[in-house]
């Protein structure tokens, strides 16, 4: 059996994050975002925002930051939301909102059919 250092390898994987992170960021600047009419709670910050800026910077930051699901659950019940809808393929997070926030209705949007386009 063969050894393995597993720091190595997390500086390895971290680099490669970084770059897919850093080439995903030069992508997003060609992107505009207008301000939302509707708050958005993002698993980075669960704080309501409405400026495009701050929703791209916080887009931005999503392969590079720690995820705060349990926090963000939590907003939607203390903030009275009824309604959370996913958005991308499969349902891990709508089934998390059905098991762990009472009154709130879980909704999918996996591609543009589901829109209607």
């Amino acid at each position: 059996m063969q050894n393995i250092d597993v720091g190595r390898l997390l500086v390895q994987l971290a680099g490669q994050v970084q770059q897919a992170a850093d080439a995903f960021a030069a992508e997003l600047e060609a992107v505009p975002f207008a301000d939302a009419t509707i708050p958005v709670l993002s698993n980075t910050d669960p704080t309501p925002e409405t400026s495009g800026a701050a929703l791209k910077a916080r887009l931005r930051s999503q392969m590079t930051t720690g995820v705060r699901w349990r926090e963000t659950m939590q907003r939607f019940t203390s903030d009275g939301i009824s309604t959370a809808v996913e958005i991308g393929p499969g349902n891990v997070l709508s089934g998390l909102i059905k098991r762990g926030c009472n009154g709130v209705s879980p909704s999918q949007i996996a591609t543009a059919a589901d829109l209607g386009l």
